[in-house]
């Protein structure tokens, strides 16, 4: 049986061209894409909400006038109140589902990576470590050679 791949997975294509993006349109528009999606995100959910809650505001309002015990008027009246609040919520605030922890921002200076850093680092390691092992490998060859 043969289980090699014939084709990208759809999450591989998307990270494909979200790559593709990013380097061919530029962080630029990337930033101010990303403040314009989580406000649109935020005012579907906000309208979405609004609309389920006043359904079950209007609902709730014609259960309460026909109820006649006073624990299901208490009851109906705690899921009104409930339902006004997320209304009010909504009016409120300017996000409403996500608040983004930092917007995006157009960075100062362009950061690259320092490779001249990252190749003198690698050689560094690479040489301690080398020396490391060869110590190490000395130190068994001494020990065996005593207990012979």
């Amino acid at each position: 049986m043969n289980n090699s791949k014939n084709a990208f997975t759809l999450i591989e294509s998307l990270v494909s061209v979200a790559i593709t993006a990013i380097g061919f349109v530029g962080v630029y528009t990337l930033v101010g894409t990303s403040n314009t999606v989580i406000s649109n995100i935020n005012e579907y959910i906000r309208t979405f909400d609004v609309i389920k809650a006043t359904k079950a505001l209007d609902y709730l309002q014609e259960e309460l006038a026909i109820a006649q015990n006073a624990e299901i008027k208490m009851i109906l009246a705690m899921l009104i109140e409930s339902e006004v609040q997320t209304i009010t919520l909504s009016e409120a605030t300017q996000y409403f589902a996500f608040e983004p922890i930092q917007t995006a921002y157009f960075p100062e200076e362009k950061i690259r990576p320092r490779k001249a850093r990252m190749v003198m680092v690698g050689a560094l390691l690479g040489l301690i470590s080398t020396f490391f092992i060869i110590l190490v490998l000395d130190f068994f060859k001494i020990i065996s050679r005593r207990r012979f």
